[in-house]
């Protein structure tokens, strides 16, 4: 005797629902050479890559500014220059500037500041003045188009 087949009905709403995929790891793409060769060049040239003023430490302090600043929308959820919610409180309270401890010396950066308190970094978080490890992977960082790609790359990092 064949066995009858049961057919199950699923609720829409599980039915919509799609499984989480985790994300497949990599290699970034390169940087655009034309990118590079400016960058060499507003540096003053290949030599002045590294030092107490180097491009790479330069570099590291705009990025890891830029990142805090993508942290920040996404706290408040709005863009910097953007007009704030009218129905939210919350809003920028200019900048601090911290300096962090890195493999390439020390590192002046603007910490964005809230009028809360409430905003927590994450990729520098309050009081952690050590930050060492990054210089070595900002080179592989690929070029987002904008602020929240470019702090969740750099959140993936850590």
């Amino acid at each position: 005797m064949p066995k009858k087949s049961a057919v199950v009905q699923i609720p829409s709403e599980i039915a919509s629902v799609r499984p989480q995929v985790a994300p497949t790891t990599r290699e970034p793409p390169p940087l655009p050479v034309d990118l590079l060769d400016e960058l060499i060049r507003a540096a003053g040239g290949p030599a002045s890559l590294t030092g107490p003023d180097g491009l790479l430490k330069r570099l590291t302090a705009a990025l890891v500014t830029r990142a805090l600043t993508a942290e920040m929308a996404e706290h408040l959820g709005y863009e910097d220059g953007d007009p704030p919610p009218s129905d939210q409180s919350n809003r920028r309270n200019g900048r601090r500037p911290k300096t962090l401890r890195s493999d390439r010396g020390d590192v002046v950066i603007d910490v964005p500041r809230d009028r809360d308190g409430s905003f927590e970094p994450k990729l520098v978080p309050k009081h952690v003045r050590s930050f060492d490890g990054f210089d070595d992977q900002i080179l592989a960082l690929p070029c987002a188009p904008t602020l929240r790609l470019t702090a969740r790359h750099l959140f993936a990092l850590k």
